[in-house]
């Protein structure tokens, strides 16, 4: 599994974080949870895109 996964969840509570405390109000709170059920999330997406990835560069679709 990728490590991209990895370091984007803490990442994304972080910038929350640091932009709660450049607006001043502290409308989020950040558990462990957070990160680890966001981590646990990206595993089955991950998983299905493994899956699809070889059937769809058989269709050859042209980059959007």
């Amino acid at each position: 599994m990728s490590t991209k996964f990895y370091i984007s969840t803490p990442n994304s509570e972080l910038l929350q974080g640091f932009i709660s405390y450049l607006i001043g109000y502290g409308y989020r709170v950040v558990d462990v949870d957070d990160i680890i059920l966001n981590t646990i999330g990206t595993m089955p997406g991950f998983l299905i895109y493994r899956l699809t990835k070889p059937a769809l560069v058989k269709l050859d679709l042209p980059n959007r």
